[in-house]
């Protein structure tokens, strides 16, 4: 199970910065710069709500509907920040489901410890009251909240590119119309000079 943990982690880190370049894209297209005129410093680009020069840059459509998705973006921050800086995600093995009968189980196993077989064989009897629960948690401590984790990573994806999409209605804004291309100017030229088609 910790190749799922690593899947995990490496996906999380791959949603935070699809997003992150969706705002640099924007910090790009748009020619935001910051007070003095430079460059915006990296702690200052990104599409959550604490990103007042970017967000004041949006139409008010966009700000609503990324406004309306706060609490996935405090998700991702706080499952992307645990990750980064305290605690690597974690998927375990099993989850006991029978607690009473497991820790019977553990407790016979203690008394035949120099019994190789017995132990095994209750070991194995043990492993009747447990099942692996795709779930994970960033802090056990802080009450974190428990996701289970394959539909969180296509919530995520989806949420990624359902963003993407608005992102691409909200550069397409404010846009001139597309100009001519060389190609259709030198037909209409030539149309208009030698009646080409």
């Amino acid at each position: 199970m910790r190749r799922c943990g690593g899947l995990r982690q490496a996906f999380l880190f791959n949603v935070f910065g699809a997003l992150d370049n969706l705002a640099w894209t924007w910090v790009e297209e748009r020619g935001i710069k910051n007070r003095d005129g430079g460059q915006l410093k990296e702690t200052r680009v990104g599409l959550g709500k604490k990103y007042k020069e970017i967000r004041r840059t949006f139409s008010p459509q966009f700000r609503g509907y990324l406004d309306a998705h706060q609490d996935w973006f405090k998700h991702l921050a706080d499952f992307r920040h645990a990750l980064a800086h305290r605690i690597p995600l974690y998927i375990p093995r099993y989850a006991i489901v029978n607690h009473e009968a497991y820790a019977d189980l553990q407790a016979q196993k203690e008394v035949v410890v120099g019994d190789p077989q017995e132990f095994d064989r209750l070991t194995e009897e043990q492993m009747k009251h447990v099942q692996f629960q795709p779930v994970m948690v960033h802090s056990l401590s802080e009450k974190s909240p428990r996701i289970v984790f394959h539909p969180q990573i296509l919530s995520d994806f989806a949420m990624v590119e359902e963003i993407g999409r608005k992102m691409l209605v909200e550069l397409a804004r404010d846009m001139p119309a597309p100009r001519e291309s060389l190609l259709q100017s030198l037909r209409r030229r030539l149309r208009s000079v030698f009646g080409y088609r």
